[in-house]
Parts: C-alpha cells; structure tokens; sequence
C-alpha cells in the first residue's frame, strides 16, 4: 500500500531584534531582580511591537552565594494572549578576577 501524506505549507517567522529598557539596574545583582528585569524587556517589547505574536525578554544576572559570584540568564516569553512562558539558564561561577 502506497499512501502520499501532504506536506503541510512551511511555516514563515520574522525575527527582528529590539533594544528596551529593563527596568532594572545594569547589572541585576540576584535572582528576583534578573527575572523582573527579562519580564520588564518583554512586556516593553509590546509597547514598540503591538502586532508581534510573542515577545522574548532575555537578562542576565549575578549574585553572590558562600563568597562566590554565580552567574545566570532568565528568558521570559510573553505570547499576545498573555501566556507566559520563562526559564533560567544554568548557573557558573565567574573567576574570583572576574567578580
């Protein structure tokens, strides 16, 4: 039995990058700022973009833990509806010459 299944169309996407404002200081210094900082990028998005389907708010942050500086990225994703989605990336140290 030979059966031919359609290829749905390809799908188009337009990616443009924006520079927002986040809100936050220039070096968010722990984890609660960080997040507010990539949620505060998405949400301006929308006051630049109103027609994009989702806006993507990416920051990165430190914070001191145990005499060490961690490092990390939240990525907050805003769909018009007002879906939400988010995540952090993984942590590394910074060399002590670094922080």
């Amino acid at each position: 039995m030979n059966s031919t299944k359609a290829n749905p169309p390809p799908e188009q996407f337009e990616i443009e990058g924006l520079s927002v404002s986040s809100g936050v200081c220039e070096q968010p210094q722990n984890d609660s700022f960080t997040f507010q900082g990539a949620l505060n990028r998405a949400n301006n998005i929308y006051q630049e973009r109103l027609d994009a389907d989702f806006c993507v708010g990416i920051e990165g942050g430190v914070e001191e833990k145990n005499f060490e500086m961690e490092a990390f990225a939240w990525v907050v994703i805003k769909a018009r509806d007002g879906e939400l989605g988010k995540g952090r990336s993984g942590t590394f140290f910074l060399p002590q010459k670094v922080s």
